[in-house]
């Protein structure tokens, strides 16, 4: 049955090669992602400072931006119950409830991929300009934590203060995607 389940998940998931409005959901939300990220990388640039590319916390602690991203994930599952032309030879074959159980698999592993691009994203729009080598969150990030330079550069988020002084980059950038993941696979299950 796990088998049958899985099947069914990764099913769903190759049906995004045909659908156009996954790959533009796609497009869109990196191109907005990398409009904002971007000044980071620019004002590291500009001070000659390699700036750490773990910047997606603080990305997604902005209640904006936090929307945006939902939008993005209601978007991708706007099609709930996912029942396509197909979708009833699948359900009879494999019985509903595999067929449901399926589905939720669909939802956390579409969920993981949707954050996989964004945060992988968010990194690279700033690797040109970034180290894994800073020590801590660097200079960079702690300079736009502790001063208005973020306002001096027009930077449409905040990078605060508190998530530098209690996480360390690593983790806070895996506990954003967690947390950020968990709450994408409610929301898809309410939309099913």
């Amino acid at each position: 049955m796990v088998k049958r389940i899985f099947a069914i998940a990764l099913y769903s998931i190759r049906q995004w090669t045909a659908e156009l409005r996954i790959l533009l959901l796609f497009i869109f939300m990196i191109i907005f992602l990398r409009t904002d990220i971007a000044v980071i990388g620019n004002f590291a640039k500009e001070m000659d400072v390699a700036v750490n590319p773990l910047v997606y916390p603080f990305y997604s602690s902005d209640a904006v931006k936090q929307l945006i991203l939902l939008s993005g994930i209601i978007f991708l599952f706007s099609d709930a119950s996912f029942i396509s032309n197909s979708q009833p030879y699948v359900i009879i074959r494999s019985k509903r409830l595999s067929w449901v159980s399926g589905q939720i698999v669909y939802i956390m592993i579409a969920s993981a991929i949707y954050f996989f691009v964004i945060m992988g994203a968010s990194v690279i729009t700033l690797l040109p300009n970034a180290s894994f080598q800073t020590d801590g969150w660097g200079k960079i990030i702690n300079t736009l934590a502790q001063t208005n330079a973020g306002s001096l550069i027009h930077l449409q988020f905040a990078v605060s203060e508190k998530i530098i002084t209690y996480y360390s980059p690593v983790t806070a950038f895996f506990l954003s995607f967690l947390l950020n993941w968990s709450v994408h696979v409610l929301l898809g299950c309410l939309c099913f």
